[in-house]
């Protein structure tokens, strides 16, 4: 659940950056209250140490990513492939 939590944060963020340049880390962590997924911890204090975790890595990625202002090509974007007659199919988080 945490790493849905993350993922859903950043597609959120990312979403609104393509049409809103301005996005405090404020926003970001309202996105990521709205997102927590608070099952699959050991107990409340896991949760809540994961919890503050989530707010440390998106306070580092914020900082590392937001004021580049490279806006995505694609979110969320599908793919399938075929190598060696293996398929191979998902989706890329962001181009």
């Amino acid at each position: 659940s945490f790493g849905t939590t993350i993922h859903d944060t950043l597609n959120e963020l990312h979403t609104r950056l393509v049409f809103d340049n301005e996005v405090s880390y404020e926003d970001l962590l309202e996105m990521y209250n709205k997102h927590w997924q608070p099952l699959g911890y050991k107990d409340q204090e896991h949760r809540e140490l994961q919890f503050e975790k989530g707010k440390e890595l998106l306070k580092k990625y914020y900082d590392q990513n937001v004021p580049v202002n490279v806006k995505p090509v694609a979110l969320e974007k599908k793919f399938s492939i075929k190598i060696d007659g293996i398929n191979f199919r998902g989706r890329i988080d962001r181009m």
